[in-house]
């Protein structure tokens, strides 16, 4: 095996530690919080995240890309990267402080303006910090991003915002979070990363990072459009507590799905970038990051369908039973929406990012029809809708990159095929089981666990003997860090 795919593996080991620290930190911190705020308050501070994330998303992720993308990188760049993010940051954040009351005005939540103008400064906290972990990315140092990440989380969320919701701060306490692990990464990215703090007005540096930043930012800026249209319109057209509800009931199906698969996107990115020349070793690796993604997140997500109301009730508590069928309806589109990322991520490390572009506008176009269409039946009906735009994403995106990259039928079968059979069993495992436990009157944690070993034990049976074989070396090499 390769230096660079040594690298990979060990950088996927890191990631996926962090991954279960923080996966099991959320799921407590959401079930805590849950019982501790209504649900107007995660509708509140859902929407301010939404217009926040915006001005994070479109300030930073361009340059970030350019950095992890450039196949050669001199100090200069780095340092007109940082100029541009600070820069942007301070611009941006002075801008949703300006605005923070015209937004809640037609959101129709007079709390949002306080929210948002607060919330403000994280941006220029990220902006600082966005060119130091972008070096970290393209260092492939995944160990120092893992060390960062959790104590941020950790100290933000677990310590900083129970304690403030304990106190009865309400909304406050998630803002507290967010500008608390915002301040954490600052200081950690900047010292593992330790670059030039030093800005410059050398336009020369500038352009040469713009040239793929700009159509990076366009692109990502309709892709945060498409990921946060559901939450835009359910705010202004329905009620904050019914857009916590949803929120809530989201927020629950990405925290397993977008750590278990977000790891293998960041390594992916820069392992790719190296071997844009290569498109042996490029389609090699992506249809084998595509298969195992699938055939973790399919699994996953039909188990967490068919168990929906018993995981409502256990994570989040029996007063939000009207989540459950939200849920349900999510759990199908969260494995969907992350295998089309890992397709967008690997279009974007090969320099194909505007293909990539066309694909993610007309799915936003399509989105915001079948939104419009949705809303007036609730958020049920909108999460319906929400599947089938995810689908049909999946669909033009598989199709796409199979024309360019052109796999033989066994890697075809492998990256797509194998997991919904996978998946079809491990949904026929924790149905039975859940009935099962049902028909027994077992209380709903116990019920839980029975179910998640039961979809676990079907999983481990599909990687040994079934059709998941294919795995098999993957996983000895991560376990064994070569």
């Amino acid at each position: 095996m390769n230096g660079l795919a040594r690298l990979a593996i060990r950088g996927l080991r890191w990631d996926y530690a962090r991954t279960g620290v923080v996966v099991l930190a959320q799921l407590l911190y959401t079930a805590i919080m849950a019982r501790l705020l209504e649900p107007a308050a995660f509708g509140t501070f859902a929407l301010a995240l939404v217009v926040l994330n915006l001005a994070r998303y479109v300030a930073q992720h361009g340059l970030s890309l350019a950095l992890i993308q450039r196949r050669q990188l001199d100090a200069v760049e780095i340092r007109a990267a940082f100029t541009a993010s600070l820069a942007l940051g301070l611009a941006f954040a002075a801008l949703v402080h300006v605005s923070a009351p015209l937004v809640a005005r037609v959101f129709g939540d007079p709390q949002l303006a306080a929210v948002l103008s607060v919330l403000a400064g994280s941006v220029v906290l990220l902006a600082a910090s966005t060119t130091a972990e972008a070096l970290l990315h393209r260092r492939l140092a995944f160990r120092a991003i893992a060390v960062a990440e959790t104590t941020g989380y950790l100290v933000g969320y677990l310590v900083i915002g129970v304690a403030v919701a304990i106190a009865g701060w309400g909304v406050w306490s998630l803002v507290a979070s967010v500008l608390t692990q915002s301040l954490v990464h600052l200081v950690l990215f900047n010292v593992f990363a330790r670059h030039a703090l030093r800005p410059t007005l050398r336009w020369r540096a500038f352009r040469s990072l713009w040239s793929f930043g700009s159509v990076a930012s366009l692109t990502g800026f309709v892709e945060f459009l498409a990921q946060q249209l559901d939450t835009l319109m359910i705010g202004r057209a329905l009620s904050p507590a019914l857009l916590g509800i949803y929120d809530r009931a989201s927020l629950l199906i990405r925290i397993p799905v977008h750590h278990l698969a977000f790891g293998l996107v960041r390594v992916l990115f820069p392992s790719l970038a190296r071997m844009q020349d290569d498109l042996d070793a490029s389609r090699r690796t992506y249809y084998g990051a595509v298969a195992l993604a699938a055939a973790a997140l399919l699994p996953l997500g039909v188990g967490a369908a068919i168990a929906a109301p018993v995981v409502v009730d256990v994570v989040l508590g029996p007063t939000w039973a009207e989540a459950a069928p939200v849920f349900a309806i999510l759990a199908i589109a969260a494995p969907l929406h992350m295998l089309s990322m890992i397709t967008a991520t690997a279009w974007g490390a090969l320099d194909r990012m505007r293909p990539r572009l066309l694909v993610q506008s007309v799915y936003l176009i399509a989105l915001i029809g079948a939104l419009a269409v949705a809303m007036p039946y609730g958020i049920a009906v909108v999460a319906f809708a929400l599947v089938a735009c995810e689908t049909l994403r999946f669909v033009a995106f598989a199709i796409a990159t199979a024309r360019w990259l052109r796999p033989d039928r066994t890697t075809a079968i492998r990256a797509y095929a194998a997991p919904v059979v996978a998946a079809v069993l491990t949904a026929a495992a924790v149905a039975g089981a859940d009935a099962l436990a049902a028909h027994g009157g077992w209380p709903s944690a116990a019920r839980l666990a029975f179910d998640m070993a039961a979809g676990a034990a079907a999983l481990v049976i599909a990687v040994i003997v079934g059709p998941l074989r294919f795995a098999r070396p993957h996983l000895r090499r991560m376990a064994a860090g070569r």
